[in-house]
């Protein structure tokens, strides 16, 4: 009986949770996406960091550049930003991406990490 409850135990500590990871819009809002996975993360040489996650980006009220998502590096706090998106990565764990309401593309407003 300590086995299975310790196997349950490790099992609750490593699993993110099993949440639906989806993507959505309000009315004149650029969006956000919960419970999502990081997959891909780049940078380009004009200073900008990309972001693709799990979730369906297509329900996004904003323009997509393919699956990513932008990130200026020049904000005050992009470098934060940056750093939790790589960890959330690393670590498997789910984060929700809300968008800067009312921009056409697809750029990170705030990151959380659950």
């Amino acid at each position: 009986m300590r086995f299975y409850a310790r196997w349950i135990l490790a099992a609750a500590l490593v699993s993110p949770g099993l949440a639906y990871a989806a993507c959505s819009s309000s009315l004149g809002d650029a969006g956000y996406c919960d419970q999502v996975l990081v997959k891909r993360v780049y940078m380009d040489a004009t200073s900008n960091a990309y972001v693709e996650v799990d979730g369906n980006t297509s329900a996004l009220g904003c323009k997509l550049d393919g699956p990513w998502i932008m990130l200026p590096m020049n904000l005050q706090n992009s470098k934060a930003v940056y750093a939790t998106l790589l960890a959330a990565q690393v670590a498997a764990r789910p984060v929700q991406v809300r968008m800067v309401p009312s921009a056409a593309a697809c750029t990170v407003a705030y990151v959380l990490m659950y």
